[in-house]
């Protein structure tokens, strides 16, 4: 019976070190996504008034601007 006991305990413990784990390391995560979003290389695109331009982005994805 003592056993059933130490296995709770041990069973308890695991599962709040993991949830601590979880909520400090969370906030690394996102600050370190959010660094390497801000370090991504930036393309600015224009138009003339009245002027449509086909863009290609990717090799799956194109879209028209246009300025009115």
């Amino acid at each position: 019976m003592a056993r059933l006991g130490h296995a709770r305990r041990h069973a308890t413990f695991a599962a709040i070190a993991s949830v601590a784990a979880a909520a400090l390391l969370s906030p690394v995560a996102l600050m370190s996504a959010w660094v390497y979003a801000e370090s991504l290389p930036t393309q600015v695109y224009s138009t003339a008034v009245g002027e449509i331009r086909p863009i290609v982005l990717d090799e799956w994805i194109s879209v028209r601007m246009n300025e009115t």
